[in-house]
């Protein structure tokens, strides 16, 4: 459950990360011209989507789905697997 919960965030976050690979890629390939294709944020999303629609913006999301499901899935594993080692170790029974 906690792998398939780290896919939301993933997911909202996945046209920031388009939008600054777009910005980076255009700002060191431009044109002769030098004129950059995206102006900011909200500008290479609205491209992006009036380009090629809005799936456009979610192309290529599932490899990063896939791998965040078991990144998160692990890194809570070993956290918890720690986390409840380290409380038992200092449980006092009393006789």
């Amino acid at each position: 459950m906690i792998a398939l919960a780290a896919m939301y965030p993933s997911a909202a976050i996945y046209p920031l990360a388009l939008d600054l690979a777009r910005g980076q890629i255009t700002g060191k390939l431009a044109g002769p011209e030098k004129k950059k294709q995206y102006k900011g944020i909200i500008n290479t999303v609205l491209y992006t989507a009036r380009e090629g629609g809005m799936r456009a913006i979610y192309k290529g999301v599932t490899p990063t789905l896939l791998g965040a499901m078991p990144y998160k899935g692990i890194k809570f594993g070993i956290h918890w697997s720690l986390l409840v080692g380290r409380h038992v170790r200092h449980v006092v029974v009393d006789d």
